[in-house]
């Protein structure tokens, strides 16, 4: 094989690679809901993004059906944005009740845009079962117009740079080919 080849060839396949990378969610959990400890209802996720902050209200309700400790069934609430989790809370629910939570969760700055928006989770306190998930959820956006999404803001090593970088690669290694031809 020529080097040409093997050059095309290597860029196509980094090219393909770091395509599929991007698809990826704000989080590492699952997206499927499965039986749970405890059970949440009715919930709705709301949320704004200025030029300065990201906050994100998740309400609902939740019961309790397992004893955690204490009589106690333990849930978090859980902010993503592009595979890091950025704020978290926890709600404690008696065993049998079903109480409501009001919950905001934020962090500074603007989401990344390795993965769109960011993800809301709802999950056991041990974090092994996903009782809500929204991801993505992109909240709105008062910071229209501003240049909020610069170079900066693209984290390395993300998927959004990496993909970046094997489109410049690819353009190289074509350039490198034309002056030879």
């Amino acid at each position: 094989m020529t080097a040409s080849r093997l050059l095309f060839a290597l860029s196509l396949i980094l090219v393909t690679s770091t395509g599929l990378a991007s698809t990826n969610r704000n989080a590492p959990h699952s997206t499927q809901i499965a039986t749970a400890k405890a059970s949440t209802e009715s919930v709705t996720v709301t949320g704004v993004q200025t030029c300065e902050r990201t906050d994100i209200t998740i309400a609902g309700s939740v019961t309790g059906t397992t004893d955690q400790g204490d009589g106690m069934d333990f849930i978090t609430l859980e902010l993503w944005d592009d595979g890091t989790l950025m704020d978290s809370a926890q709600v404690d629910v008696p065993v049998g009740d079903t109480i409501s939570f009001n919950e905001i969760l934020g962090f500074f700055g603007p989401y990344l845009t390795s993965a769109s928006g960011v993800g809301v989770y709802i999950v056991d306190s041990d974090g092994s079962t996903s009782l809500f998930t929204s991801d993505p959820f992109v909240p709105v956006d008062e910071c229209a117009g501003a240049a909020h999404f610069s170079p900066t803001n693209v984290p390395a090593g993300s998927p959004t740079s990496l993909t970046l970088l094997a489109l410049l690669a690819a353009m190289g290694g074509m350039m490198f080919l034309r002056r030879r031809g």
